[in-house]
């Protein structure tokens, strides 16, 4: 489904298999829906399962996304909305094939992004009641021609305020965008992944983040809020470094990771048996830091210059009446050095 800026409700349906884009497409994202220029979509009693999105530069949402909406000019329209409720996604998954900014153009500074294994959220609204995530998984991209490991974000949720298409004054200059916020009530994640592609030879893997939900890039307040739902076995993991020398990846936030000015409010959640896990250096690299087994903050560090560079964007989280057992933080192995774990349940960069 493609929906242009209208009305759509989805009552007990079930979408399965589907795909958008493929290895010789730059950008492939929402799997089974794209919700764009303004419009609306309810979801209720509905199940979405082995969904997929693929894309040779960046891909996102592998079941859902909902973005701004590409226009001629690339000027802005109204955000998107969506209201999922009683849901349940499956097994959907998003994958980025290569990582290398020189082919990705317009959008190098993403190369090998891969984002929202189920649902990606950019510069929208998100209400998400009584749902399941299992299983759903972020690829990054693998460097390639002497390139980093691209990044993942958002095993199974990525929000962030930005999205490439916001351009109001149509001249190719990009602004900072929506106020997009995430609202998840009384939701289960279990065993979801993010993980960062791999360095190509001597380069470092990439950074995998929020194996459950990932919120980046955030120009204004409140980027997601999360009450009484559950975390359980998701994993955030860096990519490996690549051949003798490269650097494991950073993995951070295994349940939930706060990033580049995001605002995340978490009250009575529960997390169990998630990890945030380094990437492996080679026998002459450092092995990746694994930072927040359950909840994880860290600053934008990217590749390449971005439009953002030098702005302070500093994450914060929330946390009230929750619990957090049996998370772990584990750095990845490396020839020259282990990486390091920071915090089990929470990790802090900074």
């Amino acid at each position: 489904i493609y929906n242009r800026g209208s009305d759509v409700a989805l009552e007990s349906i079930q979408m399965s298999g589907n795909r958008a884009g493929d290895r010789t497409i730059p950008i492939g994202a929402g799997g089974a829906i794209a919700n764009e220029f303004g419009g609306t979509v309810t979801i209720n009693h509905s199940r979405f399962t082995n969904n997929h999105s693929i894309g040779r530069e960046i891909a996102g949402g592998g079941a859902i996304t909902q973005d701004v909406g590409p226009t001629a000019n690339g000027a802005g329209t109204k955000a998107a909305a969506m209201v999922i409720s009683d849901s349940a996604f499956i097994r959907n998954s998003t994958r980025a094939i290569q990582t290398n900014p020189e082919s990705a153009g317009d959008f190098d500074a993403f190369a090998g992004f891969a984002f929202g294994g189920g649902i990606v959220n950019l510069a929208g609204d998100l209400d998400i009641e009584d749902s399941l995530f299992f299983g759903n998984r972020a690829t990054g991209g693998d460097g390639v021609e002497g390139n980093e490991g691209g990044t993942a974000q958002g095993g199974a949720i990525f929000t962030l305020d930005f999205s490439p298409f916001i351009d109001p004054e149509g001249e190719g200059v990009v602004v900072p965008g929506r106020d997009a916020l995430v609202t998840v009530e009384g939701t289960t994640f279990i065993r979801n992944t993010s993980s960062g592609g791999d360095g190509d030879s001597g380069q470092a893997g990439g950074l995998g983040s929020g194996g459950a939900i990932s919120a980046g890039i955030s120009f204004f307040a409140d980027a997601a809020v999360v009450r009484d739902s559950k975390f359980i076995a998701n994993r955030a993991s860096g990519g490996d470094g690549g051949g003798r020398t490269g650097d494991g990846g950073l993995g951070v936030g295994g349940g939930v990771a706060a990033l580049a000015g995001a605002s995340v409010t978490v009250e009575e959640a529960h997390f169990f048996h998630n990890t945030a896990t380094g990437g492996r250096g080679g026998k002459q690299g450092v092995g990746g830091e694994g930072r927040g087994g359950a909840i994880g903050l860290g600053l934008l560090n990217t590749p390449v210059d971005t439009p953002f560079e030098g702005a302070p964007f500093l994450p914060v989280v929330f946390v009230s009446s929750s619990s957090m057992l049996f998370n772990r933080a584990v750095g990845g192995r490396g020839g020259l050095a282990g990486g390091d774990g920071h915090g089990g349940g929470i990790g802090i960069e900074d």
